[in-house]
């Protein structure tokens, strides 16, 4: 390990070496959505678009999660023994605590001013609620008596918020280093219109981002 290397660089190159872990992850996770797809089609309710890509979305957010999970546990000096498992166990068992923070945050984007397209808003409020449910689970797997997992969840929502710019240049980055051109000015939510495949990759880049965007916060808070 390099000295020079701080907590984000090595829970991100933790992630990257263990991709295959990750492939594991999105397949039972991808199976899971299909297979509830399924059900709602036996009942005699077919799922619309939207609501398919935003299955899709989850089933991508959760395997990333549990991913980011081990690597917390893999590469945080003072982290407990089986704190990934923990983690992890947690955002399995909690997944219906994850609409309650979504609605809670929406004050947030409230405040800040919303953009005019209801889809970005809600995009916006999808990422923030990821990382202040995945604070939230690191917070309980480490609770002190001055920090448990929902003060260091609303800790990060209110750094999030706070570091819109860095978020943009993390989505910009990322997206450029998957091939799709952008500019300064590109509105990262039309990306999806353009064809399939830059849906695709646009939704992979932009949630990359907001995982890197997650770890820089945990870093600060958790002073790693």
């Amino acid at each position: 390990m390099s000295e020079d290397q701080t907590f984000g660089d090595r829970v991100i190159a933790w992630m990257i070496e263990n991709k295959p872990r990750l492939d594991e992850l999105m397949a039972q996770e991808g199976s899971k959505a299909i297979h509830e797809e399924f059900i709602l089609a036996e009942g005699g309710t077919m799922p619309g678009r939207d609501e398919r890509v935003e299955r899709a979305r989850g089933a991508s957010a959760r395997a990333w999660l549990r991913h980011l999970a081990h690597a917390i546990g893999a590469e945080w000096a003072d982290a407990p023994d089986g704190l990934g498992e923990t983690i992890e166990a947690w955002l399995v068992v909690n997944q219906e605590r994850l609409e309650a923070i979504r609605i809670d945050e929406e004050p947030q984007l409230e405040r800040l001013g919303r953009s005019g397209d209801a889809e970005a808003d809600e995009r916006r409020l999808a990422l923030a609620a990821q990382r202040r449910f995945f604070a939230e689970a690191v917070g309980t797997a480490t609770a002190t008596d001055d920090r448990d997992g929902p003060t260091l969840g609303r800790e990060i929502s209110a750094w999030g918020w706070g570091e819109n710019d860095r978020l943009r240049e993390l989505q910009l980055e990322a997206l450029t280093a998957s091939g799709i051109e952008v500019e300064a000015t590109t509105e990262i939510e039309l990306l999806w219109e353009r064809s399939p495949e830059t849906a695709r990759q646009s939704e992979a880049a932009v949630q990359w981002a907001n995982l890197r965007f997650l770890i820089e916060g945990l870093e600060v808070a958790l002073e790693t």
